[in-house]
């Protein structure tokens, strides 16, 4: 089973546990420094019992660090405004445990007991209209980790995509996208409205910030959409001749790899290769190369 499968199936779990609760035993709560109860659970597995027969150790396991980790932050618009409802979520890189919580009224979240791999934390802002994103963590530091404030893009209206058929989208006025039919829309109807916002990068966040500084770069939306076959891309960016080293944003990790790289023509205009384009819908970026 492939990291993303593994995360695809604990977010789904999370997630709905967050909705209807679990059974006692499964799911743990926690509270925030004001005592209120987060708005999603950490998963734990259940410890053995203490009432073993006589003559037989009770034992407890080794989590290591499980409960090492706190992490907090604010989620709000590129205005400043901050956005209620927003699921974040973490999970660890060596293990299948994961922490969500939703952001409060003023965009802050919470998440706790989490091991010191954690991965990134991804904001799924897509679920109100907002871009999704994942920002890159450090190793957490007592007693409690505060990422700082994460942008999230309002969405403009999109065009409506077919999975089975597929088709070219006109995500953004300087994006294009030609989507194969097969699409995976997870958590997704079958029809889906393929969006794109233009993001400034160098404002997200310091973590993603500190990585690429691109000329042009856009949220794309549903977030981690699978393509049976690299999606080719039109773009124009705001330059004249060169190359470009088109870049995507791994949705578990929350850093830009390479895609492909590319001329740039006069007119500005960006033209995927012949067999390559984009491995999945998420963050896409131009940077010089």
């Amino acid at each position: 089973m492939t990291r993303s499968h593994l995360f695809k199936m604990v977010l789904a779990l999370v997630l709905t546990l967050a909705a209807c609760g679990g059974d006692e035993g499964e799911v743990r709560g926690d509270k925030d420094t004001a005592g209120r109860e987060t708005a999603a659970d950490v998963l734990i597995p259940d410890t053995p019992r203490a009432d073993v027969p006589e003559g037989l150790e009770a034992t407890q396991p080794d989590w290591g660090d499980f409960d090492a980790c706190i992490y907090s932050g604010r989620v709000t618009d590129p205005q400043g405004q901050p956005l209620e409802g927003l699921p974040v979520v973490i999970c660890s890189e060596d293990s299948p445990f994961c922490g969500s919580d939703k952001t409060d009224a003023q965009g802050a979240w919470r998440v706790a007991g989490l091991q010191r791999t954690a991965l990134g934390a991804k904001v799924l802002g897509a679920l109100l209209g907002h871009s999704s994103v994942t920002i890159p963590l450090a190793a957490c530091e007592r007693p409690e980790t505060d990422i700082g404030t994460i942008l999230s893009y309002p969405l403009p209206a999109g065009q409506v995509v077919t999975a089975a058929e597929g088709g070219s989208a006109q995500a953004h006025p300087d994006l294009r996208l030609d989507l194969p039919a097969g699409l995976e829309f997870p958590n997704f109807d079958e029809a889906i409205a393929i969006q794109a916002a233009a993001v400034d990068v160098t404002a997200l966040h310091p973590n993603l910030a500190a990585q690429i500084t691109p000329v042009a770069a856009y949220a794309i939306a549903p977030y981690d959409t699978k393509a049976p076959a690299a999606v080719p891309i039109e773009a124009r960016v705001p330059l004249s001749g060169g190359q470009v080293d088109v870049l995507v944003l791994d949705h578990l990790l929350g850093t830009f790899r390479l895609a492909f790289t590319a001329p740039v023509g006069a007119d500005g205009l960006v033209t995927s290769p012949t067999g390559e384009g984009l491995p999945e819908l998420t963050w896409v970026a131009f940077v010089p190369h």
